[in-house]
């Protein structure tokens, strides 16, 4: 697998650097002085990830997602959760097939992988 198509995967690795990322400071209550920090990668024909984290006016995690599209939008697939007060991150995966959706809970290997993506937003705009 090539790095480029790692970066395409679910719940793996972004690049330091490359694809369109955006900062965008929030001023609506109840988020105000939130951050959300939005990467795009892919080709947004065949295949795109978007990996979106928020954070708080203090600078910690608030909620993520990961979202990757293949083969024109027929098949999608999706993570995210937000943080709880305990520290966990309560959310779900859903894939999206040719019309027909699944719904599951996150794993603790997802609540890891969601934490990591968060981290790795949060230094492409420090």
């Amino acid at each position: 697998m090539t790095e480029s198509e790692q970066w395409l995967e679910l719940l793996g690795p972004v690049p330091a650097k490359g694809g369109e990322c955006k900062r965008r400071v929030m001023y609506d209550a109840p988020f105000t002085d939130w951050v959300e920090v939005k990467l795009v990668l892919g080709d947004n024909v065949g295949s795109t990830r978007v990996v979106t984290a928020m954070f708080d006016a203090d600078d910690k995690p608030g909620s993520v997602s990961d979202m990757i599209a293949l083969d024109g939008g027929r098949h999608q697939e999706t993570v995210s959760g937000r943080w709880e007060a305990t520290g966990r991150i309560e959310g779900f995966y859903t894939l999206i097939e040719n019309e027909k959706s699944m719904r599951g809970p996150l794993t603790p290997a997802d609540e890891e992988r969601l934490r990591a993506l968060a981290a790795a937003l949060r230094r492409r705009y420090p």
